[in-house]
């Protein structure tokens, strides 16, 4: 059974970032960032769910609807590629704000 907690998200150059909401749906409390260098997949589930699997832990979302589940991975992994690409990205190869962000859900299990 997964407990679903909202969560305000967004996505920045070399991160998925998080954070709780309040009841009116304005972000609260520290964000949390999921580094790109970190992700080893971003993959699609049923029912507009994604998850992001990092080696510690994999972080389960849950889109509006199944359409802009697609879109969101398919961005995020657009980034993830952009970010590999970056100089900071081939660095870590050899070697690690709410800003217009959506609502999910944020699954634990």
């Amino acid at each position: 059974m997964v407990l679903w907690q909202p969560r305000w998200v967004h996505a920045e150059t070399d991160a998925l970032c998080y954070q709780k909401i309040t009841a009116d749906e304005r972000p609260i409390g520290r964000e949390k960032r999921i580094e790109f260098r970190d992700v080893k997949e971003i993959e699609e589930l049923e029912y507009g769910e994604f998850v992001l699997q990092c080696s510690k832990r994999d972080y389960t979302f849950k889109a509006a609807d199944e359409h802009k589940c697609q879109v969101i991975v398919h961005n995020l992994r657009q980034l993830r590629e952009r970010w590999r690409a970056s100089p900071e990205g081939q660095a870590a190869d050899t070697k690690a704000t709410p800003r217009g962000g959506w609502r999910s859900m944020l699954g634990g299990r």
